[in-house]
């Protein structure tokens, strides 16, 4: 069963998400950079690791290495508890990309300025080819 639906059910559909999560998630290989981008982005909207790491392998078959680097950044950002700021990344709730905060501060939320470069959200058709959509698409149904 795929944690998809959960996903959707907590964060909103995938058509809400940021592009660039998606790319990570859907086309583009893993990297340091965008493994780092994929915890945070899951961490600050507070997903779990374990589901996290699910949805992650599901997507894109990660490696150990892979998931164990994620885990990484989970436990470090748990762990810093007197540092407010560590990574950005787009807080879904707010639709906004704001700076990560480390476990006791979870209520304070600084917003980042305006970006020059907006960002995009959900699946463009420009970005994604057709499979990439059916894939996700199929991923949701097998989770009924």
């Amino acid at each position: 069963m795929s944690h998809l639906v959960y996903l959707e059910r907590t964060l909103g559909s995938v058509h809400s998400w940021p592009q660039e999560i998606l790319c990570y998630l859907f086309t583009t290989p893993p990297t340091v950079h965008t493994l780092r981008d994929l915890a945070a982005f899951f961490f600050g909207n507070s997903i779990t690791f374990i589901t996290a790491s699910k949805f992650i392998a599901e997507c894109f078959h990660a490696s150990q290495d892979d998931l164990n680097f994620v885990a990484s950044k989970y436990a470090l950002w748990t762990q810093m508890r007197d540092t407010p700021h560590l990574y950005e990344y787009y807080d879904m709730s707010r639709g906004q990309v704001v700076l990560l905060r480390g476990a006791e501060y979870s209520d304070q939320c600084v917003v980042l300025e305006e970006s020059t470069i907006p960002i995009k959200i959900g699946l463009g058709c420009n970005i994604f080819p057709s499979h990439i959509i059916q894939k996700i698409d199929e991923t949701r149904s097998n989770s009924r």
